[in-house]
């Protein structure tokens, strides 16, 4: 399960680097400058990431040296916030992670209406309806990857 993480990057990088231009006030580590939108070390990541999926499914048209552990495709599980956070410099509410980026192209995607970056990982109860839409996109997602009687793993759709 992936939780409001940037495959493709994110906005709030370029913020930081924007801040880096004012001698003094802010130095961004190396990690934070890979995480801008678009940035190749991501994108590669993410490219790799798919392709570790598909051969671990067999998709012979990704070779691998060595071999990886088995993926089913149907229980990967993205979500991605669906509130602006607010950033006090500059001063404003953005999106910290787009669903865009949120989506890393494989398995299924769902937006969490009302949560935003920090609080998409944090339900406040037991009873919230973050945690409860956390974990319904999490059994359906689930579902439709199980095993149906009578079906075999490849006719199942």
């Amino acid at each position: 399960m992936f939780l409001a993480t940037p495959h493709r990057g994110s906005q709030v990088a370029e913020f930081a680097e924007k801040l880096e231009a004012v001698p003094g006030l802010f130095r961004a580590a190396h990690a934070l400058r890979t995480m801008r939108l678009g940035h190749p070390t991501l994108l590669d990541l993410n490219e790799r990431f798919i392709d570790v999926v598909l051969a671990s499914r067999g998709d012979s048209s990704v070779l691998h040296s060595r071999p990886q552990p088995p993926f089913d495709v149907g229980r990967i599980l993205s979500l991605g916030e669906g509130l602006d956070w607010w950033l006090p410099a500059p001063a404003q509410s953005v999106r910290v992670v787009l669903p865009q980026s949120a989506d890393p192209g494989i398995g299924a995607f769902e937006v969490v209406a009302d949560a935003d970056h920090i609080t998409i990982n944090k339900p406040g109860s037991p009873s919230s309806r973050l945690l409860a839409q956390t974990v319904h996109a999490a059994l359906v997602t689930a579902m439709r990857s199980a095993p149906r009687a009578g079906v075999r793993d490849d006719e199942r759709a």
